[in-house]
């Protein structure tokens, strides 16, 4: 009896995983679709309006994106501890 309880209950385990797994399938595709459509698409739109780049994308007659840091001034205590 034993092993026939065994086998029916990872029959239904086996089962009820599937079940799971297609579920979770549709359920991220509708969670990451809804997250993109109300949260990243009015973003867009709103930085398009305003005329902003927050990613500083435009290179306004440079040459390159890269950008040199303000010279920091160096003190002692900066070389104590490196790591």
């Amino acid at each position: 009896m034993g092993l026939e309880l065994s086998r029916v209950l990872s029959r239904i385990g086996a089962g009820w995983m599937a079940f799971a797994r297609a579920l979770g399938f549709v359920n991220t595709r509708i969670l990451l679709t809804v997250v993109y459509i109300f949260f990243f698409g009015p973003g867009r739109l709103i930085q398009l309006l305003l005329g902003k780049d927050f990613l500083d994308r435009k290179l306004d007659g440079r040459t390159t994106n890269w950008k040199p840091l303000p010279p920091k001034q160096k003190r002692v205590e900066d070389y104590h501890h490196l790591f």
